[in-house]
């Protein structure tokens, strides 16, 4: 039969885990949400960049036509 304390021990050793998990899970949430954050701008500037290029490309192929 188990011993109650390696039981008990055993328990406590899988929640401590589940906690720094749980802790490292959350941690790494703040920092992708963050990187998210400082990416923005990036996102707007390359959609602006996009339909200015587009719009340059249809004005060549109307001069070459």
């Amino acid at each position: 039969m188990a011993d109650t304390k390696t039981c008990a021990s055993t328990i406590s050793t899988f929640q401590s885990i589940d906690e720094s998990y749980e802790c490292k899970f959350y941690q790494l949430l703040d920092v992708c949400n963050e990187l998210r954050e400082e990416a923005r701008p990036f996102q707007y500037s390359n959609s602006r960049h996009k339909g200015k290029n587009m719009w340059l490309e249809n004005k060549l192929k109307q001069w070459e036509a």
